[in-house]
């Protein structure tokens, strides 16, 4: 019996739902021109977007270019290098070198980050930890393996 109820039921829209049905089509068409004629939100310019206008010290190749589209603006490393791996997030973008490419991006960037407006905050021979306004990154380089990161702290 209970099955024959809601079989039933399904066959008779009752007059509720089709009030329901008509307003919400009511309302969307109500609201389609509002849309069409809203601006869309401002999108935030990628990095990739502005590399044109950057300028790269001697030897130097952006970040962006090795497919990091979320790294800072202006952000670059020494050109030639062979990523072992690569993360590319809005929020934090990594690059991981071999060793050797790790080593001459630890010089590169001790000698450049100051032109590309970071800070040093901490270095050893194998380690930098650096920052500028909007990013904090980090270089670390071993027998085994590097990787440079860069995290994302404003917006």
């Amino acid at each position: 019996m209970a099955r024959l109820l809601v079989f039933r039921s399904l066959r008779r829209p009752t007059a509720r739902v089709g009030l329901l049905a008509r307003l919400a089509l009511g309302l969307a068409a109500l609201l389609v021109p509002v849309g069409c004629a809203a601006t869309p939100p401002d999108t935030p310019q990628t990095s990739a977007s502005l590399s044109a206008t950057a300028s790269v010290p001697s030897g130097g190749q952006m970040l962006i270019d090795y497919g990091l589209k979320y790294a800072p603006y202006g952000f670059s490393v020494p050109a030639g290098l062979q990523p072992t791996i690569k993360v590319n997030q809005e929020n934090v973008v990594t690059l991981g070198l071999t060793p050797g490419d790790g080593s001459a991006t630890h010089m590169y960037l001790v000698e450049n980050l100051h032109a590309m407006g970071f800070e040093i905050d901490g270095r050893s021979d194998d380690s930098l930890v650096f920052h500028d306004a909007h990013w904090e990154g980090a270089l670390t380089v071993s027998a085994e393996a590097a990787a440079l990161t860069l995290r994302r702290v404003n917006p």
